[in-house]
């Protein structure tokens, strides 16, 4: 008589359990990536009707007010009205929105905005920002008789479910693109941090949240935040070479403004955070688009001569 071959209970089940190992290993994997690319994909349609509102808007600067007095103690008295006017006078007026909200913790969660959110480039947990100090201390420093503005921010969700918080310059000054005197700080409008999918979750820069800058230059331009994979607080004049030899490429200088105002977001390993931040301690390559000297954390006197740098780096 022939014999049947068959599968023993012993091998089935070792077969099973495989199956079962690599189905726990690649299911996130692949969730991972399909979710990674709704987001972009999200992203990319927030950015599109934002452009498309401010492009509507009579005007970026000017809304509200933001200003700093002192009282009969020399204590400051700061009045700020800035970003909830830029929302309720200007951006609303174009972008069709379901709730505008104020900055706290329950007005948060009112548009779909999270406690507390988690940075890109290292692992950490940072509160909401609040304002603009919060994304940057710079933004509370006087510095070379500059005093920045250090406004509060507003928040609204979009009818498409986006959550958005808004930080807003109401004195914002062109940016020519190459060098300037004086402050990054100075050509920052507002900055939006979004959230595409409300408080769901993972509420972590990279994925579902991530920022875009608001910029005065010849018009108003709207930058993306880079979403950094590699950072080098210690590099002079190199930051090209650095970055390329860990398979990326070196942030450009609207990247590099975007990172600064949103410092805390990107959780650089460094503990040395800038004061102020000069385009032209800033060297060109030939005259594209790429720069040696990425980040400048100024530990001196004003000058190129006194500072340390930073390579930060993107995926190419």
């Amino acid at each position: 008589m022939n014999k049947i071959k068959a599968f023993t209970m012993a091998e089935l089940l070792i077969a099973m359990t495989i199956i079962a190992v690599l189905t726990v290993l690649i299911i996130p994997t692949i969730h991972d990536k399909i979710s990674k690319k709704q987001w972009e994909l999200h992203k990319k349609a927030l950015y599109s009707r934002m452009v498309q509102a401010m492009a509507m808007m009579p005007k970026v600067t000017g809304y509200g007010e933001y200003t700093v007095t002192k009282d009969e103690n020399d204590s400051d008295v700061v009045t700020d009205t800035a970003a909830m006017a830029f929302l309720t006078e200007g951006l609303s007026k174009h972008l069709a929105m379901n709730n505008i909200c104020g900055n706290t913790t329950a007005e948060l969660k009112k548009c779909g905005l999270p406690e507390n959110i988690h940075t890109i480039l290292t692992v950490k947990t940072i509160p909401f920002p609040k304002k603009l100090s919060d994304l940057n201390p710079a933004f509370a420093t006087s510095y070379d008789n500059y005093s920045p503005v250090n406004s509060g921010m507003a928040a609204f969700e979009t009818i498409n479910g986006d959550s958005v918080a808004v930080y807003y310059n109401p004195y914002c000054q062109a940016y020519n693109g190459k060098s300037q005197t004086g402050r990054a700080q100075n050509n920052l409008c507002a900055n939006f941090i979004y959230d595409l999918n409300g408080l769901k979750g993972p509420n972590e820069v990279g994925k579902d949240i991530g920022a875009f800058s608001l910029v005065m230059r010849d018009g108003f331009e709207l930058w993306n935040m880079p979403e950094p994979k590699y950072f080098n607080g210690y590099v002079r004049y190199n930051s090209i070479d650095t970055c390329n030899a860990q398979n990326l490429r070196a942030t450009n200088i609207d990247e590099v403004h975007a990172a600064f105002y949103n410092y805390k977001l990107i959780g650089s390993p460094t503990t040395t955070v800038s004061v102020s931040m000069y385009s032209s301690s800033l060297s060109y390559s030939n005259g594209s688009n790429k720069y040696y000297l990425v980040l400048n954390f100024e530990t001196g006197a004003r000058g190129i001569t006194n500072f340390m740098g930073g390579a930060l780096c993107v995926k190419r």
